[in-house]
């Protein structure tokens, strides 16, 4: 299966560490900067993470990772946003959606929507609606929050459950089924609201 991961930032190259334990899947890093792509794609970190480095060098040379802009025509069969948590305005909100409606596209039918921010409470019904305005029913949106702290990034994504919400038991199904075959254990939340409290109380 192709992941992509919408944002190269602290979150977002931890976490493709994290996948790149299991061989079975290719991961994309979607990143909009320039820099960080050369650097990225040169076996350069900016995130400086023990253990971090050599996974990215390796998943590199064994072709499991990529980096790529925007605009690359990739399909992917999950997608997880590790993007910037948006500062509470309507601006920012308008933002935040906008970047992720850009990427429904590049899902497969019945691919895997993965939040990951910290996000207000209400933000993953309201992208299942965005996804539904762009005639994208199919997609199953859920809710799964990096709870990490710096330094101990990689052994807290191998080590603390998941937490995981959804508004409908398809696409918890579906998102509990991915990310079980990729190591993680689950923690089940009644809901995506749930989720989202869950992840601000952490």
């Amino acid at each position: 299966m192709k992941i992509g991961i919408v944002g190269a930032g602290f979150v977002g190259l931890t976490l493709a560490g994290r996948l790149l334990d299991n061989k079975d899947v290719q991961v994309l890093l979607i990143e909009n900067n320039p820099e960080r792509i050369l650097q990225l794609r040169s076996g350069q970190s900016y995130v400086l993470e023990p253990g971090l480095q050599p996974i990215l060098e390796m998943g590199l040379a064994e072709k499991t990772l990529s980096v790529v802009d925007p605009e690359a025509n990739d399909l992917f069969g999950a997608l997880f946003v590790t993007i910037g948590t948006p500062k509470p305005s309507i601006e920012s909100d308008r933002n935040f959606y906008a970047v992720i409606e850009q990427y429904l596209e590049k899902l497969e039918h019945e691919g895997i929507l993965l939040l990951r921010s910290t996000v207000s409470i209400g933000s993953t019904t309201k992208v299942k609606e965005l996804c539904l305005k762009n005639s994208r029913s199919d997609i199953r949106v859920v809710f799964a929050p990096e709870r990490t702290a710096e330094g101990v990034a990689l052994e807290e994504l191998r080590r603390l459950p998941q937490i995981l919400g959804a508004d409908s038991d398809v696409e918890y199904k579906a998102a509990y089924n991915l990310l079980s075959s990729l190591g993680f254990f689950i923690i089940g939340a009644l809901g995506s609201r749930e989720a989202e409290l869950a992840k601000l109380a952490c």
